[in-house]
């Protein structure tokens, strides 16, 4: 890679004996340093020299930066830096993945109004992931443990159970179902709640870190042709490959998880590539802090142990941070190369004290002007390295709206998806109700016809009488729930953008598990004076 430096052009090595090396390489700065110049330089040079796969795993602010890597240069000082290299600018074939929410979507399409797109957005690979690749490393994130505890091997052995079309619904439904749930009494018996929550701490346990995929369905069934295939994408190296998690909830666990489950994945598929993988993982240290607790701990420690793997294996991984001695020490002791950009003074201070810096040093590392840097080890020697050729993103560009400039034809009405998936959940949340409610219902004609059978005798007469009035009760009991909930539904929809209509009221009542026609809708709002 060239590099300037003061006293002229320098070449800064990621070669060993003629060839790159597979390295971890770690490039440090704040905010404005120029550090991300140098990163997209790196990831560009060794697209080009090693026709690798180029993957960029993170989206730090949801601005889908490394994108704009499909786009040439367009800032004035960027492509006039461009022209000093004597190079042209010229956007890389890109591919965008992101996972598919149903929510987050349709905000993006409300949105597309506004800014003139008129419903459309850029063409991006939505995806979800197949609920049955979930491993015992996935488990052991999501419930924050290393060890095999009785979370993780409940949640394993209920993921085993589960069918090519079943999703989440029908998993929280079989963890319920394998755990001790709570009871409700029947005709003197006790049977299972069709509305219990696990009572073991195992269950509730589960059923607790799982809703984080409520709002943002992206478990789907295993065979659901929208999940992602990694195979596919660390065998080709026509495109860069740029992730990003934008239409998510803005929940820290849920993209953390992503990006693990994805880095996951691509180390189980590592060996089916023929060519050098090169990933570029922005922020690292949201990823795996210095000194972190809670999910972040367990986080770390994988991202640390993962990334370690990876390198083995022939991978080259950029990481890049804003805090230098605020990312995991592993991590940071994993990199072959660090290149510090213009510090925090914090970061200054912790590294004159970690390195046993000079005034010198210290004064160089606290001088440094925009794209200036310097090697851990080697700070006295100020370089500055070459731009991509390729764009950047600036505060002044939004991505939609570049995209919308570049590739206007190729801008795509996701409206369809949304419907398809948005039905897809709302089915399988239906199916998973009515097994419940039908298993039930067959517990409970098992038990009435042996409680009958027992109370025959004139003595009992009066006690069966009783306990068929307490069930025809309960049943008027479940008449009226079901009435008031057809009204809530009704207003809801008034006061909404979906039409009230008797049909729409029906299907809404379908996807909560109960059946009921449109006319029955009908009667119930003529009855409540709704209508």
């Amino acid at each position: 890679m060239l590099v300037k430096g003061r006293s002229g052009y320098l070449y800064e090595s990621l070669k060993g004996h003629g060839r790159y090396q597979n390295a971890m390489i770690m490039v440090a700065g704040s905010s404005g340093s120029g550090k991300t110049m140098m990163v997209e330089r790196v990831f560009e040079e060794l697209g080009n020299n090693l026709k690798s796969v180029n993957i960029s795993i993170t989206d730090v602010n949801d601005s889908v930066e490394s994108g704009f890597m499909m786009f040439p240069a367009m800032d004035k000082e960027h492509k006039k830096l461009i022209e000093m290299q004597n190079e042209t600018t010229k956007g890389k074939p890109t591919l965008i993945y992101s996972p598919m929410s149903v929510e987050g979507v349709k905000n993006e399409i409300k949105n597309s109004y506004s800014r003139g797109h008129k419903g459309l957005l850029p063409n991006i690979n939505f995806f979800t992931i197949n609920i049955k690749s979930l491993n015992r490393d996935t488990a052991g994130f999501l419930f924050e443990t290393s060890e095999s505890k009785g979370t993780v091997r409940l949640f394993l052995n209920a993921i085993d159970s589960l069918k090519e079309n079943e999703g989440l619904e029908e998993l929280k439904r079989i963890i319920m179902e394998k755990a001790k749930t709570k009871k409700i009494r029947y005709y003197g018996r006790e049977i299972e709640s069709d509305e219990s929550k696990g009572d073991k701490k195992d269950a509730k346990e589960i059923l607790s870190q799982l809703e984080i995929f409520e709002r943002d369905m992206i478990l789907m069934p295993s065979n659901y042709k929208g999940n992602i295939n990694l195979k596919d994408i660390i065998r080709d190296n026509s495109h860069y490959h740029v992730f990003t998690y934008k239409y998510l909830n803005n929940d820290a666990k849920l993209r953390d998880f992503m990006v693990y489950y994805l880095l996951s994945e691509i180390d189980k598929y590592k060996g089916i590539s023929n060519h050098t993988i090169v990933l570029l993982i922005d922020e690292i240290k949201n990823l795996a802090p210095f000194k972190a607790q809670g999910h972040k701990r367990i986080l770390s420690a994988k991202i640390g142990e993962l990334l370690d793997r990876l390198r083995k294996m022939g991978f080259t991984i950029i990481c890049c941070t804003t805090r230098y001695t605020k990312t995991d020490e592993m991590v940071r002791d994993a990199c072959k190369f660090t290149y510090l950009f213009k510090l925090s003074t914090d970061d200054i201070d912790k590294l004159k004290k970690i390195m046993n810096y000079s005034k010198r040093q210290v004064h160089i590392l606290s001088t440094l002007n925009t794209g200036e840097f310097v090697s851990l080890g080697y700070e006295n020697m100020i370089k500055c390295a070459k731009v991509p050729t390729f764009g950047h993103k600036t505060e002044n560009f939004k991505f939609e709206d570049v995209y919308f400039k570049n590739f206007r034809e190729e801008m795509v009405d996701y409206k369809e998806l949304v419907k398809e998936v948005d039905e897809l959940h709302k089915r399988e949340r239906k199916e998973t109700k009515e097994k419940k409610k039908l298993e039930i219902k067959k517990m409970k004609e098992v038990i009435k016809k042996e409680v009958k059978q027992k109370m025959k005798s004139s003595e009992n007469a009066e006690k069966l009488k009783d306990m068929e009035e307490k069930e025809k009760f309960g049943k008027e009991e479940d008449r009226q729930k079901r009435d008031e909930l057809v009204v809530d539904t009704f207003v809801k929809m008034k006061l909404g953008d979906k039409k009230p209509s008797y049909r729409n009221v029906a299907d809404e009542m379908g996807s909560l598990g109960y059946k009921i026609s449109y006319v029955t809708v009908m009667q119930i709002l003529k009855d409540k004076k709704v209508i």
